[in-house]
Parts: C-alpha cells; sequence; structure tokens
C-alpha cells in the first residue's frame, strides 16, 4: 500500500489513522513478538 501511495494513484483514498488503531496494532506486534521470543525458549 505504501508503494501505492507513493506512487499517488488515484483509485485508492488515502487511510485516516486513528490513535486507536495504532494502539491496535501496537499491541498486535507486541503479543506476536511475546509469541515468538516463548517459542524460541521452549
Amino acid at each position: 500500500m505504501a508503494i501505492l501511495e507513493i506512487l499517488a494513484v488515484s483509485w485508492i483514498d488515502y487511510e485516516n489513522f486513528s490513535y486507536l488503531s495504532i494502539l491496535g496494532a501496537i499491541l498486535a506486534l507486541i503479543g506476536v513478538s511475546i509469541v515468538v521470543l516463548k517459542k524460541k525458549k521452549g
């Protein structure tokens, strides 16, 4: 998506990220990191 936004194609609208959506993405990445780290140790 970032590449298409850089190219400024007219058929894709820009996404408006709210603080809630950014927080959700951060929490998801933290969750994935915890799972991966626990799998490597165990």
